[in-house]
């Protein structure tokens, strides 16, 4: 299992196994975490043992500086080289990842022995991927008090510990450089600031300074120049002797290394050392995520928001989660593949609609304001910790805006009957122009739509008949719905008041239809109840498009039924085959009060 490096206690071991010094992993020590004047979340690691031998600088032949400045002579850079480490040797290589690394520093420097430049920069054996977790430090060196004293700033991926960062300053010759104590070294017997070289370090037989094997401590130098004595000569650096303690050398001495770097505290590692006992660095390339969403854009209702791109983890086997969020939402996922090392699609397809972005049925926004910029950002991250940078656009919306639909007053009407009707009318407008439909009902009936229009809208109508409301109160309600549902409806209420007026006199016609499609006559049955009432019969028949013509039906008879009933017997015998058959009953009483009525029909043609 992966754990961040910055859980590891100080004074751990770790290794990248791609990072390779002479054909073996470099073995790493934590010594400080966001330790005082170095980068923020960073940590501080010094390599375990000595892994070269080599010299701070070359000599300068042509360097004026040939005498020390205080009466010790024949120790000037002319013969041991520069100690000023902004324009050393040293620094040169270790801050190199090219084959070709010397660069020449200043006038009088000179390039190292050929074995030395032979041997691409030191930052050349680092992975890619450590690499890339490596932090820039800045970093602040005493100048020799020949070069006016004071301090030298200058910024290192890979740089030299200063003497003051492994003992405090009455240890390193009172030389205080940029940082202080390093948490591995402060307060510790001068015995662990010992260093003893790699195996591989002393077969590099033109490196060595003396005879020396793996199990014996050894010298390293510092980057902090030398005030011991009466002068340094502007060519002596402090070192780490044998023993631990502060000592000093000439530039040009070989001298053992132990490079120095800051890295990124989320780097992962191991959660259990490996049998050298040391935490394997895992070393994960981040993946990339390219956005090929337009930039810019402005939605309108169900309008698509494609989410559409490419991504990529070259470390075959990590679990890959391109991931996205609207402002400041919540980070949601898009595709979440195994990697193959190869790149891969990615799209999602976002819907807006009622003010706010939906992925399918789930809304993955609030309500999105009008008039307001909004971000899409997309990233992707792996299950090893490495995250893309986050690629961005900026997008507007403008919500549906509903219709809005009118009612014009009703002018009241009287005298009507049923078969009677009125018109409403009124306006429905939609401002975004996408369609609109108007629908009316009444009480709780179902809607009839009444209105279409395909843009913005207009002026509708439509009639209600009188027989459609009941009397006493009728509500009304007229609704407008958009092409994407948004509604606007408006309720009246209409008042329908019975004033029925009893009659003495009602007429009432029936069509009649033979069975065989034609009738030479009607004979016809009338039962009434017994009273005031009196019923006439008349008749029309013609033929097919011939106009009506009634003529009175003959009354042959009338006969007792039941109490209170009689009926009454019709005929009429036209003397031909007709097919425009109505019949007209005329119903007479002496009294409005009366209640006497037909309570039967019947009848057979002939």
């Amino acid at each position: 299992m992966a754990i961040p490096l910055k859980s590891l206690p100080i004074g751990s071991v770790v290794k990248d196994k791609d990072t390779l010094y002479l054909g073996v992993p470099i073995e790493f020590l934590v010594v400080a975490k966001n330790h005082v004047s170095y980068p923020t979340n960073s940590v501080s690691l010094i390599t375990k043992k000595i892994i070269t031998h080599r010299p701070f600088d070359q000599r300068e032949p042509t360097n004026p500086l040939s005498f020390g400045s205080y009466g010790q002579l024949d120790n000037g850079r002319d013969k041991y080289g520069n100690n000023q480490y902004h324009i050393s040797n040293i620094r040169n290589w270790l801050n190199s990842d090219v084959v070709n690394w010397y660069k020449k520093q200043h006038t009088y420097d000179e390039p190292p022995i050929q074995e030395l430049l032979d041997e691409p920069g030191f930052m050349r054996n680092i992975s890619y991927a450590l690499k890339k977790n490596i932090l820039l430090t800045s970093l602040r060196t005493a100048k020799d008090k020949n070069d006016g004293g004071g301090y030298t700033n200058h910024s290192d991926f890979v740089f030299l510990p200063a003497a003051s960062a492994l003992q405090p300053p009455s240890s390193s010759n009172n030389v205080v450089d940029g940082e202080g104590e390093l948490e591995y070294f402060e307060g510790f017997a001068i015995a662990r600031k010992a260093a003893t070289p790699t195996t591989e370090s002393l077969n590099q037989i033109n490196f060595r300074p003396f005879t020396i094997t793996a199990d014996m401590k050894n010298s390293y130098m510092t980057r902090s120049v030398s005030t011991v004595g009466s002068g340094s000569g502007g060519s002596s650096n402090q070192n780490i002797v044998k023993d631990g303690k502060a000592g000093s050398s000439f530039a040009n001495y070989y001298r053992g290394v132990r490079p120095m770097m800051n890295v990124s505290d989320g780097l992962m590692v191991e959660d259990s050392p490996d049998a050298d006992g040391a935490y394997v660095i895992i070393t994960n390339d981040s993946p990339t995520a390219i956005l090929t969403t337009a930039n810019e854009r402005t939605f309108y209702e169900s309008d698509t928001f494609p989410i559409s791109g490419t991504a990529q983890d070259t470390n075959a086997g990590d679990v890959v989660m391109v991931k996205y969020k609207i402002n400041n939402g919540t980070a949601r996922t898009i595709a979440s593949p195994v990697s193959t090392g190869a790149e891969f699609p990615f799209n999602r397809s976002l819907i807006f609609k009622e003010g706010k972005l939906f992925d399918g049925t789930t809304a993955v926004t609030t309500a999105l304001a009008e008039g307001t910029q909004h971000v899409l950002t997309v990233w992707a991250e792996d299950d090893k910790g490495g995250k893309s940078a986050e690629v961005t656009r900026t997008f507007y919306v403008v919500p549906n805006r509903p219709p809005k639909i009118t009612v014009d007053p009703i002018t009241p009407k009287s005298d009507m009957i049923d078969s009677d009707s009125f018109e409403i009318k009124g306006t429905v407008n939609n401002p975004d122009a996408n369609g609109v439909k108007v629908h009316y009902k009444i009480g709780n009936s179902a809607f009839n739509e009444v209105y279409t229009s395909d843009g913005a809208g207009g002026e509708y109508s439509f009639r209600i008949s009188l027989s459609q409301l009941v009397v006493g109160a009728n509500s009304l309600t007229v609704r407008a719905t958009d092409h994407f549902g948004a509604v606007d409806a408006k309720t009246i209420t209409i008042t329908k008041t019975g004033n029925v007026i009893p009659l003495k006199q009602a007429v009432t016609r029936y069509k009649m239809l033979p069975p065989n499609g034609t009738a030479k006559g009607v004979l016809l049955w009338i039962e009434r109840e017994v009273g005031d009432l009196v019923v006439d019969a008349r008749i029309s028949m013609t033929s097919a498009g011939e106009p009506e013509h009634f003529v009175p039906m003959t009354k042959n008879k009338t006969a007792f039924v039941s109490e209170g009933i009689e009926e009454d017997e019709y005929l009429l015998d036209a003397g031909a085959d007709k097919s425009n058959i109505i019949l007209e009953i005329t119903q007479k009483r002496t009294s409005t009060a009366s209640e006497k009525g037909i309570t039967k029909i019947t009848g057979v043609f002939a």
